[in-house]
């Protein structure tokens, strides 16, 4: 079989396992319905334009996604070179600086990276639809040679399967993962840099 055939076979094998509701064990739906019920899920009526989608929040993976996400503002939310002392200095060109943790997950060294940098005349919004949304990420993504939307879970979350540009001499690569954006709250934010 070859690579295309082979990688629509698990798009359609994915697109089979449909929505989530329809195959989530009981424990998935015992843990949606935790999430639905939790402090966390519940947002006042002024604050419904920060509202993460329902269909998100009934996901299974949603409590991956909540988790992932709240670390992520976590360690952007602390300052380079701050009190904090995680982020590391490595690069510099111009405006644009670049910094680095140093971190181990189940007994792997990786190096989180933070880029912090200013583009003049573009809103923090239209720079993360241009990261999420599938329709112009190809424009700038040069590592892939394809991105399918596999679940559309909601407008704010997406499921895609990638085909990444083959590097001699390792075999071509490929991956399935979340995308999730999310509006922060004004001052929620206001350490960031």
């Amino acid at each position: 079989m070859d690579r295309l055939e082979e990688e629509q076979s698990s798009i359609d094998r994915l697109k089979r396992m449909g929505p989530v509701g329809a195959g989530a064990t009981a424990m998935q739906q015992q843990q949606q319905q935790q999430v639905a019920s939790s402090p966390a899920a519940a947002v006042e009526e002024d604050d419904s334009q920060y509202r993460v989608e329902e269909a998100t929040l009934r996901h299974h993976l949603w409590p991956v996604i909540e988790k992932t996400t709240e670390e992520q503002l976590h360690y952007a939310r602390l300052l380079p070179g701050g009190r904090d002392g995680v982020w590391e200095l490595f690069a510099e060109e111009g405006e644009m600086k670049m910094y680095k943790r140093e971190e181990e997950v189940d007994g792997m060294v990786v190096d989180p990276l933070k880029a912090l940098h200013q583009v003049r005349g573009v809103t923090a919004r239209e720079l993360c639809h241009h990261f999420f949304s599938p329709d112009v990420r190809m424009e700038w993504e040069t590592t892939l040679d394809r991105a399918s939307v596999i679940e559309k879970v909601s407008e704010d979350t997406l499921l895609f399967l990638q085909l990444h540009k083959r590097i001699w001499p390792a075999a071509q690569r490929d991956s399935c993962f979340w995308s999730h954006m999310r509006k922060i709250k004004p001052g929620s934010g206001k350490d960031l840099v």
